[in-house]
């Protein structure tokens, strides 16, 4: 699963509206519905301001433990 994918489905299992989410990310629902469905590179500098946007952080849309082993 691609980040875009996971990001998609964060926001649909929370009840997230896209243009909300790319609002509070700074840039426009345009824009973001292009890095969502590929038509736009979805690059690691998008990442901050939509882990703000959705209330994730990365490590959590990666999937890692942010445990101490």
């Amino acid at each position: 699963m691609t980040v875009a994918e996971k990001i998609k489905k964060i926001i649909n299992e929370e009840g997230y509206k896209q243009y909300v989410i790319a609002r509070k990310a700074g840039m426009s629902a345009k824009q973001f519905n292009a890095l969502l469905n590929g038509r736009k590179t979805f690059t690691v500098d998008y990442l901050p301001q939509i882990c703000r946007a959705i209330d994730k952080t990365p490590s959590e849309i990666f999937g890692f433990s942010e445990e101490k082993q």
